[in-house]
């Protein structure tokens, strides 16, 4: 999907590949997929595409097809979602692990919770900054601020 933050995309999901390779998958070798919950983290046009991609019971991962040599893929990876926060708590940074881990041990929806320490914050920042075409002033922010650096928490997607 091309990166175009202001366009709204359709309310069906996308579809993840082109024709050819929906009649002739190609075999997968990843154990699984970490996208977007439905707000996108940031609301993203982009991301949410993507996560409606990916939950949709008729996404191309989700359905089976015969290749053309007459042999049945390997079933889909499981995808998981990243959570979404609320603004106040998105920019807490670590200050909001308590209330986090609350959250998660009290939910009933079944997720997990990752949690960096220091050397994993600092790799995170890192790899922002190897990255000239992302710096922005707003990034800046919330490469400082994110509790998404110091940790996050994926939930299940059930198709």
């Amino acid at each position: 999907m091309e990166r175009r933050p202001r366009e709204r995309f359709a309310r069906r999901a996308p579809s993840l590949h082109p024709p050819s390779l929906r009649s002739n998958p190609v075999p997968h070798s990843f154990s699984q997929i970490i996208t977007f919950d439905t707000y996108g983290v940031s609301g993203h046009a982009n991301h949410r595409a993507l996560s409606a991609a990916l939950s949709s019971p008729t996404s191309s991962l989700a359905t089976a097809t015969l290749s053309r040599s007459g042999v049945i893929p390997p079933p889909p990876p499981p995808v998981y979602t990243l959570h979404s926060t609320p603004l106040v708590p998105k920019y807490c940074s670590l200050f909001s692990l308590p209330f986090a881990l609350a959250s998660h041990f009290l939910s009933p929806t079944p997720s997990s919770l990752f949690v960096n320490g220091p050397s994993g914050y600092a790799q995170a920042r890192e790899s922002f900054g190897a990255h000239a075409s992302q710096a922005r002033w707003f990034r800046t922010l919330f490469v400082s601020f994110s509790r998404y650096l110091w940790f996050c928490e994926l939930v299940k997607v059930e198709v």
